[in-house]
């Protein structure tokens, strides 16, 4: 009977061991069935929110675009405004500067009739020089002829051109070509010499200090030479020539000073 008791209470220990056992076991399930609803649960919220951080990602990012490619047409419309500013601009100043022009190329072509007349007559004289058409010789010398009739001009004269034989300035636009009439031994000097010729006047034209040289003849007849010493100083002074083809002048007409003195007898 004890025996059976043992047992009975040993039985009893175990099933209330099993009943605990299994309400542990019951209690953990619940517990672990409850953090995976949990955890679940944290992983929808969690998908859920970066859900809405991607959507407000891209909504963002085509926000940028978008207000990006504005700024971009802004700053092309900008440049082709300011383009067609500087085009415009550029148009009115091409169209002032042909007005200005037009204005000096008229002012410049308005020439009187006599001097149309001469043009024409300088050009039928050089085209009768070069052309071998008789009949345009004729023609050409005819015109001429008329022209100076015209202007009651001698057939020995030049119609309208310029005389010098008392000296002074051709007249015209400086550079440009002007016929003229020349003499025989009139010189022209370009630019060039004129500076050079008054350069040369600017300077002091050197002391030239010498004394007569005296001498005496014999009364009597005699075989012995006279010799006659002539003393010459030339002073000059300090000089100071800054242009080389003026300093080549100035010394070349000192040294051909000098040699015509000692040709004189000098040394």
């Amino acid at each position: 009977v004890q025996k059976d008791i043992e047992k009975m209470e040993l039985d009893h220990g175990r099933e209330l061991t099993k009943r605990g056992l299994e309400a542990v076991k019951d209690a953990l399930t619940k517990e672990k069935e409850q953090r995976v609803a949990d955890y679940n649960n944290q992983i929808a919220t969690a998908k859920e929110h970066y859900d809405k951080l991607q959507a407000a990602f891209e909504d963002f990012s085509l926000d940028t675009e978008s207000q990006a490619e504005a700024v971009k047409n802004i700053q092309i419309l900008k440049e082709s405004e300011k383009n067609a500013e500087i085009l415009k601009q550029l148009d009115q100043f091409i169209l002032d500067y042909k007005a200005k022009a037009a204005t000096i190329t008229s002012l410049a072509s308005s020439k009187s009739q006599k001097e149309t007349d001469f043009e024409e007559y300088t050009k039928n004289q050089n085209e009768w020089n070069v052309t071998n058409d008789p009949a345009r010789k004729i023609a050409l010398h005819d015109r001429n002829v008329a022209l100076r009739k015209q202007y009651g001009i001698p057939d020995d004269n030049y119609l309208g051109i310029q005389h010098f034989s008392e000296g002074g300035a051709v007249q015209g636009a400086r550079g440009s070509a002007v016929p003229i009439v020349a003499h025989a031994g009139e010189i022209v000097m370009n630019d060039w010499q004129q500076a050079n010729i008054l350069k040369l006047m600017n300077f002091s034209m050197p002391a030239l200090n010498f004394s007569m040289p005296s001498f005496s003849v014999p009364q009597s007849s005699s075989s012995n030479p006279v010799v006659n010493n002539s003393n010459f100083t030339i002073k000059s002074g300090d000089t100071y020539i800054a242009d080389e083809s003026v300093a080549r002048t100035f010394w070349n007409e000192k040294d051909s000073l000098v040699r015509r003195f000692q040709a004189r007898g000098g040394k």
